[in-house]
């Protein structure tokens, strides 16, 4: 049957800076009318849709219940989900780098950490930016890597010298809440880094400022490989593991 949905044309400036195969956006916002609430509602399913964002090729989208893994399904850990003037954010109750709790301000974390589909790398407040790339930048020389100039928007890079192409870097996991404990949201590898030379990789998070709107966005890059569930139904998030470690990806 045909069924009726909201949506809008947009001036071509949107469009700027995406890839040529794009032709618009797809809403995914908690508001009244994102595509997802809209097809929950007309087909009379969960309000729930997850996503599993690829680093090449296309990816995965499901609106109700996922089948990604099919005969296999990826363990999955889940977080309360806060929404918050068309936001969704989580609760941070601290942050590791190798396994190792970074000495922070309590106020920094207060506000938790929104997920973007828009940002392209995540962005910290500048104290968290700064813990996260000292410990980053101790690891990397411990690996062979030198220190090399910047590239924008990224101000921590490294030549990989005799480490060679290596991506055994430090690994970042976000404390969350979760049911009577705390569970670690675990980044690595592929996800903690941008390669922008043949030999040069950066650190692939910004530095936002000493006084942003959100002490931390968590943007498109690191968000690749991993399937990320959001319930509106029980307002919880669920979330996979590094999809790497299962052999599989987000690439169809």
């Amino acid at each position: 049957p045909s069924r009726r949905f909201t949506f809008s044309c947009a001036v071509e400036k949107y469009l700027q800076g995406l890839a040529p195969p794009i032709a618009g956006f797809v809403a995914l916002s908690p508001g009244e009318f994102p595509f997802w609430r809209q097809i929950a509602s007309a087909y009379n399913v969960i309000p729930k849709f997850a996503l599993c964002l690829p680093s090449s090729s296309l990816g995965y989208f499901y609106i109700g219940t996922h089948s990604f893994g099919g005969s296999n399904p990826v363990p999955m850990t889940l977080t309360p989900l806060k929404i918050d003037s068309g936001k969704y954010l989580v609760s941070v109750t601290s942050i590791y780098v190798d396994g190792v709790p970074l000495t922070l301000d309590p106020s920094l974390l207060a506000g938790g950490a929104q997920l973007s589909t828009v940002v392209p790398y995540t962005v910290l407040q500048t104290d968290i930016y700064n813990a996260l790339a000292q410990s980053f930048t101790l690891k990397a020389k411990n690996l062979g890597m030198s220190e090399t100039s910047e590239h924008a928007p990224f101000k921590h890079c490294f030549e990989e010298g005799a480490s060679g192409k290596n991506i055994d870097v430090s690994v970042m996991e976000i404390g969350l809440p979760g049911n009577g404990r705390e569970v670690k949201w675990r980044f690595q590898g592929a996800n903690m880094v941008e390669r922008v030379l043949e030999t040069v990789i950066c650190l692939a998070f910004v530095d936002g400022g000493k006084k942003p709107n959100e002490s931390m966005v968590i943007g498109t890059h690191q968000l690749q490989n991993y399937l990320i569930e959001f319930d509106l139904s029980t307002t919880r998030m669920a979330f996979s593991d590094p999809l790497v470690l299962h052999n599989m990806s987000c690439s169809k």
